[in-house]
């Protein structure tokens, strides 16, 4: 019965930080300046610590990007940057651009179709602030082209912070391929990732999905004791969401899972295409957005990954996977 009631008023507890959280909101704007490059398909970085706040929580942003300049637009959260400019080019470093704890978060790219709006599910946020381990705010945003005399931003954030605290602080867990995609493949190719979880614990609410030119679809799945279960699947030239809502609902990864994912691709080119970060090389990621629990928070400081090579590895060379 004590636990029962335990259970009760935990219930009723978030569920009143999650209304006073929609009650309680403040909006924090940062804008990428207009700047010059010296290159095509460059990456520019810029830092904001969060110095006006002492602890806040993160419950979602709008984005207002110029799509004929801008390739994709990323936002994260840092312990502290990897630059001490305040903006800098980070081609080399892209998607590394922190010291200590870090979390990424927000994203668009030029081909999304929807709103450009984020908003974490009423449980989740991420904890900012001075006093906490995510002092600042780091941009990234891709140019497609070379940027000369410009006068206008080329993105404006605005985020939306809540005082009060939520059940689970959020986390990005990334799977995808390095490696290749093997030429004259016509009739279709699936690259193939898998890892297992190794940590604690972790609730799985939604699923975005990248690839580029020649990637047409994307899927994952949680194996738990041979059992394959679908966590998502979508048509990624469609880019109609940044998210989908897990299927069935927001699913337990638990210590000894095993996630995997695979990408569909058409390369008609006599040539291989590789991974990479460039607009004519090709991805193949599904993120998952993870929620932890504060008491686990050492194990979840920094985004991770789960990746794999193409073309080599495949489901039937993972122990244990028991893939037909």
């Amino acid at each position: 019965m004590y636990h029962a009631n335990s259970m009760m008023y935990c219930f009723i507890f978030f569920a009143f930080l999650a209304m006073m959280r929609s009650t309680h909101s403040k909006t924090f704007t940062v804008e990428m300046p207009s700047i010059d490059t010296l290159e095509e398909e460059a990456y520019v970085c810029r830092v904001i610590p969060f110095s006006d706040y002492e602890r806040a929580y993160i419950v979602g942003l709008h984005m207002d990007v110029d799509r004929s300049r801008v390739h994709h637009l990323t936002t994260s959260v840092c312990e502290e940057a990897i630059s001490k400019e305040e903006i800098w080019g980070c081609k080399v470093t892209q998607g590394s651009n922190c010291i200590g704890a870090s979390a990424g978060f927000g994203g668009w790219d030029k081909y999304t179709l929807d709103k450009h709006d984020f908003t974490f599910p009423n449980d989740l946020s991420i904890e900012v602030g001075s006093k906490t381990r995510m002092k600042n705010l780091v941009l990234q945003l891709h140019y497609t082209t070379k940027q000369t005399n410009q006068t206008k931003p080329a993105a404006k954030v605005v985020f939306q912070l809540s005082d009060y605290p939520t059940r689970y602080q959020f986390q990005l867990y990334t799977i995808g391929n390095r490696g290749y995609i093997p030429s004259n493949t016509p009739k279709g190719f699936l690259t193939n990732v898998a890892c297992r979880w190794e940590l604690p614990s972790v609730k799985a609410y939604r699923y975005r999905v990248h690839t580029h030119h020649i990637g047409f679809h994307v899927e994952a799945f949680l194996i738990r004791n041979g059992t394959w279960i679908l966590l998502g699947s979508a048509l990624s030239q469609a880019k109609t969401k940044n998210w989908y809502e897990v299927l069935g609902g927001p699913k337990r990864i638990e210590h000894g899972d095993i996630l995997a994912a695979r990408c569909l691709y058409i390369n008609s080119n006599a040539k291989n295409v590789h991974f990479g970060m460039e607009n004519d090389n090709e991805m193949c990621s599904f993120s998952l957005e993870l929620g932890y629990r504060k008491e686990d928070h050492l194990h979840f400081g920094k985004q991770f990954y789960c990746e794999a090579e193409s073309p080599t590895f495949r489901f039937n060379n993972f122990p244990s996977l028991n893939y037909f």
